[in-house]
């Protein structure tokens, strides 16, 4: 051998030599960061979710969860409008991906879980469930990870901002409701914000109905009325009341008149920005609202209307969550996935961005809004709630997104009465049966 090829040799093997100690250092420098050295066997999962809970905070948990467990998660976003619709369609036609983004457990009225979602009772994380009987569906059975104990509290999410600026006090009644609406459109200010997106505008008779009928004890009355034919919705003409509220609201030129073309970001930046006032919503939303603001000026009011029967708040029982589908070819990585994330460390990077009341025991809620953390403690603590519309008539649920809220939406272009609104709801109960 020549002295040429001798000390090309050497080369070479000094080369190997020094790569193959990179590597390993590399590798010893990840594992005490508590981080993988991803290499190969990746395993994947595709994840549908709506657009407005797309958020950074998802994201990162999304890229996290790659570096340190080596699972992809693909994402398939889709309008929030529209979601339902989506998750129905591609459910029945066998296309949907892994996992769905989705409110439990109101999507068990939109799909028939033992036909459609993977069983997830027997997973660690069920056994540290806050409320658990909450997400049970009707055969003892759990067929979703939800994020939250529940959604909080619904009311009227208000800019601080805006009110100090024209020196205006929270109303305690419909009349002063009205002239805070009064004096803001004459300054240029929308009172009463709106969008495009059909879940954000049906939430004024979502949490309306059930405070004009009073208790939790008559809304259950109500719904087992109605859900056995035993009487119709025009037996409860109370119901008409919020739907008036809702209507007089464009009657008076209170809200935006872009509602129809502008989608739910652009009303929260109009919102941030102060160009309107206040929006019919959820504490959930109010986390989320001060996490992408740089003012965290905000808050909440309960419903002021004349219609409220008792001195009750509106606990939404749902949680945003996912479920696992049935028939997936990569449902043992989903659930895989949503063991890692219903660990304290992942869960709280969710809450970080979506302030609220976890799942699972020993996990971090985020920063409350004062508001809203006075309101809980005074009305869900001591029992003074009752439910949202939808989880009382939970076997109709899918009339929802593909009926009622379209109505709403749609109501006051056509110049439609409270009364003319329910008589197509009933119809379309009519028919569902």
């Amino acid at each position: 051998m020549t002295l040429g090829k001798k000390i090309r040799n050497s080369v070479i093997v000094i080369v190997t030599l020094l790569i193959a100690i990179f590597l390993i250092v590399y590798a010893l420098r990840n594992l005490n960061t508590n981080k993988s050295l991803v290499v190969f066997n990746e395993k994947t999962v595709t994840i549908m979710i709506r657009e407005s809970r797309y958020t950074d905070a998802f994201k990162y948990m999304i890229k996290k969860t790659y570096v340190e467990h080596n699972i992809r998660v693909n994402v398939q976003v889709v309008p929030d409008a529209q979601g339902d619709t989506i998750i129905e369609m591609k459910a029945k036609t066998g296309t949907i991906p892994d996992l769905i983004d989705a409110n439990i457990p109101h999507v068990y009225g939109l799909l028939n879980p033992p036909s459609y979602f993977e069983d997830l009772s027997d997973q660690p994380w069920v056994l540290q469930l806050k409320n658990k009987d909450n997400f049970t569906y009707s055969d003892g059975n759990i067929y979703g990870f939800p994020f939250q104990e529940n959604s909080g509290i619904a009311g009227i999410l208000y800019n601080k901002d805006v009110f100090e600026e024209y020196e205006l006090q929270v109303p305690t009644t419909q009349q002063e409701f009205v002239k805070i609406c009064e004096l803001l459109k004459a300054n240029d200010i929308f009172p009463v914000l709106m969008c495009k997106d059909t879940w954000v505008p049906q939430m004024w008779m979502n949490y309306g109905y059930p405070l004009s009928i009073g208790n939790n004890d008559d809304c259950n009355a109500m719904a087992s009325n109605i859900l056995n034919g035993y009487k119709r919705f025009a037996d409860y003409p109370e119901l008409e009341e919020p739907l008036d509220v809702y209507l007089n609201l464009f009657e008076q030129n209170y809200v935006n008149e872009d509602y129809r073309k502008i989608d739910y970001d652009e009303m929260i930046d109009l919102f941030g920005k102060g160009k309107g006032a206040m929006i019919m919503g959820y504490s959930g939303m109010l986390g989320a609202i001060e996490a992408n603001n740089q003012s965290t000026n905000f808050g909440m009011f309960l419903p002021p209307f004349s219609y409220v029967k008792e001195d009750v708040v509106v606990n939404p029982a749902y949680s945003i969550g996912l479920c696992v589908m049935k028939d997936s070819e990569n449902k043992e990585v989903a659930k895989e996935l949503l063991n890692i994330w219903a660990t304290s460390f992942y869960l709280s990077l969710w809450f970080e961005k979506n302030s609220g009341f976890p799942s699972i025991e020993g996990v971090e809620g985020g920063t409350l809004n004062s508001d809203v953390e006075q309101l809980y403690n005074d009305y869900v603590l001591s029992g003074k709630t009752v439910n949202e519309y939808m989880l009382y008539l939970e076997p109709y649920y899918a009339l929802n997104s593909d009926k009622a809220w379209i109505y709403y939406i749609e109501a006051p272009e056509k110049g439609e009465t409270a009364e003319e609104i329910m008589r197509k709801l009933q119809e379309d109960i009519d028919q569902y049966k």
